[in-house]
């Protein structure tokens, strides 16, 4: 990378932390606030941000390791989740929004009750907070910026997993959601994804 490369890649990361520094004192107002916006955010931004998170920096790896198997025909697998992403984005971010729940943890507990629910509750909480999010939407993604930092910057794999992970928690841990919202926005490539 050029100069010019490396103005620009600093500029997005000052922007993404100054992003986090600007709605730090909004995100610390309580814990609605920090996952939540304070449920002022319209139902078609948070769809949008989920959209983005879908699409991040593995998704370009994963089509084209697709293509690579199984031809062009083998989009289809992406476009079924493209489907459902935008199901998301237009219906079901907007009924999430009215349930008035932060987690689906929760949404479980308010919609079902019982032993069942109580044992649905604890599998969903260890199936999405640890396979789920640890190994799926962590490892994966990470596997696939590692590989687009280590093209771009010519950096270890360590290297450009820590200092990524590092400027995503510290405007996201700042910020909340809404550094969050609106870096997904900031980010084309969206490979600074909390």
């Amino acid at each position: 990378m050029i100069w010019l490369d490396w103005l620009v890649v600093a500029i997005f990361c000052l922007t993404s932390i100054g992003l986090g520094l600007l709605l730090t004192k909004r995100a610390a107002k309580g814990i609605e606030s920090f996952f939540a916006s304070d449920r002022s955010l319209a139902w078609w931004l948070a769809g949008t941000s989920m959209a983005a998170t879908a699409f991040s920096s593995d998704t370009p790896l994963l089509v084209t390791g697709i293509v690579r198997r199984k031809g062009v025909w083998g989009n289809w697998e992406i476009w079924a989740l493209a489907i459902s992403t935008m199901f998301a984005v237009f219906f079901f971010s907007k009924l999430w929004k009215r349930a008035g729940v932060l987690t689906e943890v929760e949404f479980v507990e308010l919609r079902y009750s019982g032993k069942e629910a109580a044992f649905l509750r604890g599998f969903k909480a260890l199936y999405w907070g640890i396979f789920y999010n640890a190994f799926i939407m962590g490892a994966w993604p990470m596997t696939g910026l590692a590989k687009v930092m280590q093209e771009t910057t010519h950096w270890g794999k360590a290297p450009s997993i820590l200092f990524c992970m590092a400027l995503t928690a510290t405007y996201a841990c700042l910020s909340g959601y809404w550094g969050v919202i609106l870096t997904d926005f900031f980010d084309p490539n969206n490979v600074g994804v909390a």
